[in-house]
């Protein structure tokens, strides 16, 4: 049994929480940490984590903690799955790990010279279509590929971290990702 820390108590954590809660997968929920002391134990009392605490360092810190999911903002996702990681933690990092390329590149040549586990949470890729997509199309069973189109709406107004580029905002790095990640699941390297 794996114990899970979250960083952040925000949205995203709170769907992470409720699935890790709701399925027995081996993840124990543990530890939430957030800015505020106070939400980070509202967090941990309502699905039932052991513990809270107030600031990242301190879930960091936690040997118990084997692995972090990290649910800040994108802004931040660098500089907290790199402290995850110098502390010995496997991380799973909430979409965008980073805001570019060569940023990733550095976690994961950190993660592997740790010998830690380093994944970006993209559900899309882990979903039971995708192995059969992926069999249908490799069995010739729909024909060569030509064209691909992919929509993905949702409302985007009321969604700070999209509109604020001091928080790494965008719809490329938040929502369009889905429609790129189905492109590459389905056509493969250009």
């Amino acid at each position: 049994m794996l114990n899970l820390g979250i960083l952040a108590a925000g949205g995203i954590a709170r769907k992470m929480a409720k699935t890790i809660t709701s399925v027995d997968c081996g993840v124990r929920p543990y530890a939430v940490a957030a800015r505020d002391g106070a939400r980070a134990a509202a967090f941990a009392k309502e699905f039932g984590f052991e513990t809270s605490y107030e600031g990242y360092d301190a879930l960091l810190a936690d040997p118990a903690v084997d692995v972090v999911y990290v649910a800040t903002t994108h802004n931040f996702h660098k500089e907290n799955v790199r402290a995850a990681l110098e502390a010995g933690k496997h991380v799973l990092c909430e979409k965008p790990m980073t805001t570019n390329e060569k940023d990733a590149q550095e976690l994961f040549e950190l993660a592997k010279q740790k010998h830690l586990l380093l994944s970006e949470a993209v559900w899309t890729r882990c979903m039971p279509f995708v192995s059969a997509l992926r069999a249908s199309i490799e069995s010739g069973a729909i024909g060569r590929v030509h064209l691909l189109t992919a929509n993905m709406g949702a409302k985007l107004a009321e969604k700070e971290r999209i509109a604020r580029p001091e928080l790494a905002g965008g719809v490329l790095l938040d929502f369009a990702m889905y429609t790129l990640t189905i492109a590459d699941i389905v056509l493969g390297e250009p």
